[in-house]
């Protein structure tokens, strides 16, 4: 199944959680809403470090929808998503990325394969790269990019609410465009009055995440000798939220920043050195406490979820 009307995806994705509100008020241990998350997308992410984070197939429960509802399984098969800010967004990787609960399995993830994605393709040229983003040859489509900003986007409400009631809140606004959940997205994170602003605030967002050093070895990037196609990768994502992103407070990108990111200092970061961490004056990353335990499983997470769409 390829694509799915919004309206009858949200009644049985909340006829699903009904289902697992039921299984798990008659079940010790159970949580009702990794039943349903996982119900939806475990088929497609599965198995080993998969289960380490919490997305494992519930054999009984599966049964047990399949007793009440057979054709909810339709659910697992729903690849693109019509919403009504009138765009298409990858469901089931949104609903992971919901899940999986940060930016790694969203937009810090997928701009270092796009990076990796320009390097091995010989991309070098903004315009040759701003042809490939979001194209349908790109790993990063339109479908995938949307889902990591809308993830992204619905995390909080996420946290308090099912996940039919957190697209519900969040889609249901007759007011709400693309652009408009764009602008959310870059008013949460970014502080900018120009593009090239935007291009370092981007740039500067991705390189101090926590988990950009791992998800670069991972992809066999180096920060210092691949830094032109992070930086390219990264810019080209910024130059199209530029372009088409819309601001809550002013329509537009413009004034919003408290401190420019070029005014603040990196000590650790440079083209002579491959930590795109922050550090701190002993060299360590900066508030790893237990963090550290999770980096490799997060990564995995990232890594599992590029593989299985590369297939």
């Amino acid at each position: 199944m390829s694509q799915v009307s919004f309206d009858d995806t949200m009644e049985k994705l909340a006829e699903l959680e009904q289902f697992a509100e039921n299984y798990a008020g008659n079940t010790q241990g159970a949580d009702a809403k990794a039943l349903a998350s996982c119900y939806l997308f475990s088929d497609r992410y599965s198995g080993g470090l998969w289960e380490k984070v919490g997305i494992r197939k519930d054999a009984d429960f599966e049964r047990y929808v399949k007793e009440q509802d057979a054709g909810l399984s339709s659910l697992k098969e729903v690849e693109t998503l019509s919403v009504p800010a009138g765009y298409e967004v990858d469901f089931l990787h949104m609903a992971a990325s919901l899940y999986v609960g940060d930016d790694a399995g969203g937009w810090i993830g997928d701009l270092t394969e796009f990076a990796w994605e320009l390097k091995n393709n010989g991309i070098t040229e903004k315009e040759n790269a701003a042809a490939r983003f979001l194209s349908a040859d790109s790993y990063w489509n339109e479908a995938d990019f949307y889902a990591d900003i809308d993830a992204a986007n619905m995390r909080k409400t996420y946290q308090r609410n099912t996940l039919s009631e957190t697209l519900l809140t969040y889609y249901g606004k007759d007011t709400d465009s693309a652009e408009e959940h764009l602008g959310q997205f870059v008013s949460d994170r970014f502080f900018a009055d120009s593009k090239e602003e935007l291009e370092q605030a981007v740039f500067s967002g991705y390189r101090t995440h926590w988990l950009t050093q791992e998800l670069l070895t991972a992809f066999e990037l180096d920060a210092s000798e691949d830094q032109s196609s992070l930086k390219l990768a990264s810019d080209t994502m910024a130059d199209y939220l530029y372009a088409h992103a819309k601001l809550p407070e002013t329509g537009q990108i413009e004034t919003k920043k408290e401190e420019l990111f070029e005014d603040t200092e990196f000590p650790y970061w440079s083209e002579d050195t491959a930590g795109m961490v922050v550090t701190d004056e002993t060299g360590q990353v900066s508030g790893a406490g237990l963090a550290g335990i999770a980096v490799l499983l997060l990564v995995a997470v990232f890594l599992f979820i590029a593989w299985n769409r590369k297939k």
